[in-house]
């Protein structure tokens, strides 16, 4: 469930917002990305490879809608969070997979299209040891002002030490 705390009195008083399906899953508990209308976008542990949803608030109840379900393949498994980009696409990171197998990871952006249709791209696939740009992607990305997309990976370009490496993508 997505719940927010209220103070009450000296104390804090949960407030429900919504029941995850089993198709979304559970949201993870990498932090929520707001948009100016109020949407809180996550990521959740649906599917066996993660999903990502947003919560919109309609006549005063919060709904739940997936947005993509990850396939565990090229595009990635098992998302870490998501940034809103000021142009409205969320950018994020997959721990796991892509395509260069298990241990690579994927950087994505997922963009809506006029016809509301979420569209995921793959921006980078880590794990090709010739490129020596680190493997496992973790944890929530950065977008600076030019939209660069920062990033950390949890093992670098040695795989005997997890020593991580600083990633930036550029547009």
């Amino acid at each position: 469930m997505v719940f927010r705390l209220s103070r009450n009195g000296s104390g804090w008083k949960p407030n429900v917002l919504a029941q995850m399906s089993y198709e979304v899953g559970n949201p993870t508990s990498a932090p929520f990305a707001f948009d100016r209308a109020g949407n809180i976008y996550g990521v959740g542990n649906g599917s066996s490879a993660g999903t990502i949803f947003v919560l919109t608030l309609a006549q005063g109840k919060w709904q739940v809608h997936l947005l993509y379900s990850f396939t565990g393949t090229e595009d990635g498994a098992l998302p870490t969070g998501v940034a809103l980009g000021s142009n409205g696409v969320l950018y994020g990171v997959t721990s796991e997979y892509g395509e260069y197998g298990v241990y690579g990871g994927t950087a994505f952006s997922l963009s809506r299209s006029q016809q509301g249709k979420w569209t995921l791209n793959v921006l980078r696939s880590f794990g090709d040891t010739r490129v020596g740009d680190g493997y496992s992607p973790y944890g929530v990305v950065t977008l600076d002002a030019s939209s660069n997309l920062y990033g950390t990976t949890f093992t670098g370009t040695n795989s005997c030490c997890l020593s991580g490496t600083i990633f930036k993508i550029t547009p």
